[in-house]
């Protein structure tokens, strides 16, 4: 996320999903998510595609300080990844999935908001990642430039941003990850950075990661316009508040 690094213990409750090689301490951030409890992470189901290509037991959570090596006290394992029961694939819709994980004690946990998403309409949101801070514009058209931000980025602390919450135009592509689906008929916050950071917005690795609105989480980080950064889109908790609070309540 091109955005300025959060205050420390600002979000405590905000995560980041990485596959960390020990024997070279590399870390490899892929998402970013939400504690909600000390055992459940909110997060977009379209992160769990990593999982089919790497073994969910070899990944895990980072919370706290994000700028050191994973241990103990600020990491833990991914037990299970639950997709949206009507999780679309192809359209990706009802883009939201929630994390079991080992138990992580915090003094305070990400509080979901049942604002109806479209009274947000004009109203200035927070953001917040823990992926890249270069746009894929940036990274292909200056890749030298970029390739030693991208390598910061592996210890970066989070990041944090403003946009404001615009009315979705029927625009018919969005990107999400690598594929170009249709925005129509999906539950989406629609945002757009201010002109003094064009190139803000979320980021590759920000997925999952929420939006906020009186420091409450109203959306989860979905995808961006193709050629536009600084349009992007979150999906809305609130058409999907039932589900998540039913999965959670169920598993414990």
């Amino acid at each position: 996320m091109a955005g300025v690094d959060a205050p420390e213990h600002r979000y405590p409750y905000v995560v980041a999903l990485a596959r960390f090689y020990p024997e070279s301490d590399d870390i490899a951030r892929f998402c970013t998510g939400s504690l909600i409890a000390n055992n459940w992470v909110l997060i977009a189901a379209h992160c769990f595609a990593v999982f089919d290509i790497v073994p969910i037991n070899t990944c895990i959570i980072m919370f706290g300080n994000l700028t050191i090596t994973p241990n103990k006290n600020n990491s833990a394992k991914i037990l299970q990844a639950i997709s949206h029961v009507r999780f679309h694939k192809e359209r990706l819709k009802n883009d939201v999935g929630l994390l079991l994980v080992e138990h992580v004690e915090l003094n305070s946990y990400g509080k979901l908001s049942p604002i109806d998403y479209v009274a947000l309409i004009g109203r200035t949101l927070k953001y917040v990642g823990a992926g890249l801070t270069s746009s894929d514009y940036e990274i292909e058209h200056y890749p030298v430039k970029t390739r030693i931000k991208i390598k910061k980025d592996s210890v970066r602390p989070l990041q944090v941003g403003e946009a404001l919450a615009v009315s979705c135009m029927r625009w018919e592509k969005r990107m999400v990850g690598f594929s170009t689906v249709s925005i129509y008929n999906n539950a989406l916050i629609c945002l757009r950075s201010r002109c003094s950071n064009r190139l803000g917005g979320s980021q590759s690795g920000d997925s999952g990661g929420p939006l906020l609105y009186d420091d409450k989480i109203v959306g989860i980080a979905h995808g961006s316009m193709p050629s536009n950064t600084y349009e992007f889109f979150y999906t809305a908790v609130s058409p999907h508040l039932d589900w998540i609070l039913r999965t959670v309540a169920t598993k414990r």
